[in-house]
């Protein structure tokens, strides 16, 4: 039964995900691009960030045994998060440090969403060290950088 749960919110993500795509491009088409956040130039780190997220709808709809899809989804949400960032602010020599955030931290936060998930405290344990580590090396790379 939470199999079936499962794929209806995931149908309902998917059909949410669709109508709001198709109001962005309704509002594009009243408004062109005097509205920034509604241009391709802002939005195109979604490319990146919805495949992240598709990661994490295989790994809620598989059950506990794909706990792992959390590792690559999260590796590619939280790029696409920095790339969006980077787009916004204009800040791309961020890049310098921010890997960090990818991996190891982005590792960990996928390990520790998988032992959660799992029920594997090996693997949480895991997690909590990668991500010690990313934003350790994250915050020393600000300051140097």
């Amino acid at each position: 039964m939470a199999d079936r749960r499962s794929t209806g919110a995931l149908s309902a993500l998917g059909g949410i995900a669709l109508v709001l795509l198709g109001v962005i491009f309704l509002a594009q088409q009243f408004f062109g691009d005097s509205i920034r956040v509604l241009s391709w130039s802002f939005l195109w780190p979604l490319f990146v960030v919805v495949p992240g997220l598709a990661f994490f709808a295989a790994m809620l709809s598989g059950g506990k045994s794909a706990g792992a899809f959390a590792i690559p989804g999260s590796i590619i949400t939280i790029t696409g998060a920095l790339l969006f960032y980077q787009n916004t602010t204009g800040h791309w020599q961020s890049w310098a440090y921010a890997w960090a955030l990818i991996a190891p931290t982005g590792v960990g936060i996928g390990r520790l969403i998988q032992g959660r998930w799992s029920g594997s405290p090996w693997a949480e344990r895991d997690g909590r060290r990668l991500i010690a580590i990313g934003l350790t090396l994250f915050v020393i790379g600000a300051i140097f950088f």
